[in-house]
C-alpha cells in the first residue's frame, strides 16, 4: 500500500477483426449525441472490435478540443489544454473476459473474483502494457492502442463539463462506484449512468492507470501534454470501490473523500505495484491519424 498515492501524498512529496454491428446496447458501429459541448467531442461514434469469444471492445471516438485540467487542490494547478487530434477510448474500464481472451489465458487475475463482466484489477502498469501491445499485434489494422494521456483520461472524462465530478458538484452514487454504495467491491461494468459522452465508469469502481509519469502542474497553456520522459510513479485517475464520500468536515477539504473521484483528481503508485482498486481502460490512435 506504501506504493500508492493519491493526491494528497504526491503532492506532499512533491514527486476476427472486423467491427460488429450488434445492436444490444454494447456497441456497434452507433453515434451517440451528447449535450451541447463547446470543447470538442460533440459527437462520438462507438465501434465494436470483436476480440473473440463474445468480447467486444468498445471504442468511444474523441474530437479534438480544448478544456481546463486540474482542481486547484493539492497543487494540481487549473490549466489550458488543447488536444490537436482526435482519438479513441474505451467506453468502459478493461473487464476480466476482455483480459482473458487477449492475454490468452484462463485465469482471472483480479483480486475480486467474480465474473468475467468485472473490471479487472489487481494487474500493474506493465502487465497492461502486455495487455496493449497484444491487441496491437492482433488488431493493427485499427491503429495503435495505448494508455490515455492524463490529459485525454480528463477530456474524456469531464464530456465538456467544468464541475467537480462530469455529473455536477455533490456525489451522486447513481454514477458511481464509491465507498458508500460499493460494498466493499468491484462492480460490473457500466451499471452507472454514462458521461455525456457516452463513457461508462470513468468515477469509481477501479483507478485506471495512464501513460504518464507524475509530475507537478503549472498555469501554463498546455498542447498535447504527455508528462514527463521518466519517474518513480504512474499516474492513476478517476477513484475506486473504496473512495470515501464528501468533504472532510473539519478541514472542508477533499481529504479522504469521493474527492478522488472527480474529474480533476489525481492518484498514482510504482508501476510495478498491483492492486484490487487499480484497472485500466484502453485508448487508440485510429490508423491514418
Amino acid at each position: 500500500m506504501a506504493a500508492f498515492c493519491v493526491s494528497y501524498v504526491f503532492a506532499a512529496l512533491l514527486l476476427s477483426q472486423s467491427f460488429s454491428s450488434r445492436c444490444d446496447g454494447a456497441g456497434g458501429d452507433q453515434v451517440i449525441v451528447p449535450g451541447e459541448n463547446k470543447a470538442g467531442g460533440a459527437r462520438a461514434t462507438i465501434n465494436s472490435i470483436n476480440l473473440g469469444k463474445g468480447q467486444y471492445l468498445d471504442m468511444v471516438s474523441m474530437t479534438a478540443g480544448t478544456f481546463q485540467m486540474g482542481t486547484d487542490d493539492f497543487g494540481w494547478v487549473k490549466h489550458y489544454v488543447t488536444l490537436t487530434k482526435g482519438f479513441s477510448i474505451a467506453r468502459y474500464p478493461v473487464t476480466v473476459g476482455q483480459w482473458k481472451q487477449v492475454m490468452m489465458t484462463d485465469v482471472d487475475p483480479s483480486y475480486f473474483k467474480k465474473g468475467d463482466n468485472y473490471p479487472v484489477e489487481n494487474v500493474n502498469w506493465f502487465q497492461c502494457k502486455k495487455f496493449i501491445d497484444n491487441l496491437n499485434e492482433r488488431y493493427f489494422a485499427y491503429g495503435t492502442f495505448r494508455f490515455p494521456t492524463e490529459a485525454e483520461w480528463e477530456f474524456a472524462c469531464r464530456a465538456g463539463s467544468t464541475s467537480y465530478f462530469y455529473w455536477g458538484d455533490k456525489m451522486n452514487g447513481n454514477y458511481c462506484w464509491y465507498h458508500d454504495n460499493s460494498g466493499n467491491a468491484t462492480h460490473p461494468v457500466g451499471q452507472k449512468l454514462p458521461n455525456n459522452w457516452g463513457l461508462y465508469d470513468m468515477s469509481g469502481n477501479v483507478w485506471e492507470w495512464c501513460d504518464d509519469w507524475m509530475a507537478p502542474y503549472t498555469a501554463d497553456t498546455l498542447e498535447n501534454p504527455v508528462g514527463p520522459g521518466n519517474g518513480l510513479i504512474k499516474v492513476l485517475r478517476g477513484g475506486s470501490w473504496n473512495t470515501y464520500s464528501n468533504k472532510n468536515a473539519d478541514t472542508d477539504s477533499w481529504y479522504y473523500s469521493a474527492g478522488n473521484c472527480r474529474s480533476g483528481d489525481r492518484g498514482g503508485a510504482d508501476p510495478s505495484y498491483r492492486f484490487s482498486f487499480v484497472g485500466f481502460r484502453i485508448a487508440l490512435t485510429p490508423a491514418g491519424k
